[in-house]
């Protein structure tokens, strides 16, 4: 599962994300905060929860807050 950022800026950013990783399958519930650098004018994968039963099984990750850092 991944969060998926589009800078449309001219300038690079920073972002610290506040996302939620569900799986009831799998018994994860977390929500955590991380630093996402996207350079400008490009759109970015972040890996953050890698289960390979995700793919027969619901599995969520959901976007809470973001603030940018710069």
């Amino acid at each position: 599962k991944y969060v998926v950022i589009t800078n449309n800026l001219e300038e690079n950013i920073s972002l610290n994300v506040t996302y939620r990783i569900y799986s009831r399958w799998f018994g994860k519930d977390t929500t955590t905060s991380k630093v996402f650098d996207v350079e400008a004018g490009v759109k970015e994968s972040f890996l953050v929860y890698e289960n390979d039963g995700c793919g027969h099984s619901h599995c969520s990750v959901s976007i809470k807050n973001y603030e940018q850092l710069n």
